[in-house]
């Protein structure tokens, strides 16, 4: 009969171990999505800026 990783009584103390490990990397790269996002936000409403002023400049004509 297969036990599981946790019946092992020593996996129990690696497994505290990882977790904040896990922890930080999940936060790290959620720092890095947010970050991403945020310059892909600021290059997308620049556009919209750029363009919003030619069809504001072409009306204006």
């Amino acid at each position: 009969m297969p036990q599981g990783p946790m019946s092992n009584p020593l996996m129990k103390p690696f497994v505290v171990l990882a977790l904040p490990g896990m922890y930080l990397f999940y936060k790290y790269n959620q720092y890095k999505r947010r970050r991403k996002e945020n310059a892909k936000r600021r290059l997308t409403e620049r556009e919209l800026q750029h363009l919003n002023n030619k069809i504001v400049s072409t009306t204006e004509s």
